[in-house]
């Protein structure tokens, strides 16, 4: 079950926000990042982000409603990936709340991500060798992406055989070479 405590424990930053984008929660990785706390605003960029992605998001009656994923540029001019999730109210009368949660992305024009766009990496590859290249661990990497250790190990093995490495040190130097050219 989703908790406030399961989302302040978490390493990747999480809000919770109305679809007003007033933020009714955020985790102190969030408010580390981008400096806001419960009662502001999302962020300008984020903000728009947020709005022009609820335009095109179809709510349906489940649970949990549904997931949709845009990227922006943050303040610190990185890009990131905003994943967005509904969480219904309590009763039919309360309208939900979006569960926002932030990935970084390999900077587009980079060495790193044109070698890894000409190797044809999906955007969540990209960022699974961007991350494994920095030395995390399966369990990091998962953490950081809000993703599970299988997934990222589904990654890794479509990277490896994108990229013709055959272990994770020959994968992290491939990585570092073409990040440093």
């Amino acid at each position: 079950m989703l908790t406030p405590n399961t989302l302040f424990d978490i390493l990747t930053p999480a809000v919770l926000v109305t679809e007003k984008a007033d933020i009714v929660f955020c985790n102190s990785a969030f408010q580390q990042k981008f400096g806001v706390r419960p009662g502001q605003q999302l962020m300008n960029a984020m903000a728009k982000l947020f709005r022009r992605s609820l335009r095109d998001f179809e709510k349906t009656h489940e649970l949990l409603i549904g997931k949709a994923k845009a990227s922006v540029t943050d303040s610190f001019d990185q890009a990131i990936r905003l994943h967005m999730s509904y969480l219904m109210g309590h009763d039919t009368n309360q309208s939900g709340l979006w569960l926002l949660t932030i990935t970084a992305t390999a900077k587009s024009n980079t060495p790193f991500a044109y070698y890894m766009n000409a190797k044809n990496l999906t955007p969540r590859e990209i960022d699974v060798a961007a991350l494994t290249r920095d030395g995390l661990r399966d369990r990091d990497i998962a953490d950081r992406l809000c993703i599970s250790v299988h997934t990222v190990n589904q990654h890794l093995k479509k990277i490896h055989k994108k990229l013709e490495t055959h272990a994770r040190s020959e994968l992290v130097s491939l990585l570092n070479a073409e990040g440093s050219r």
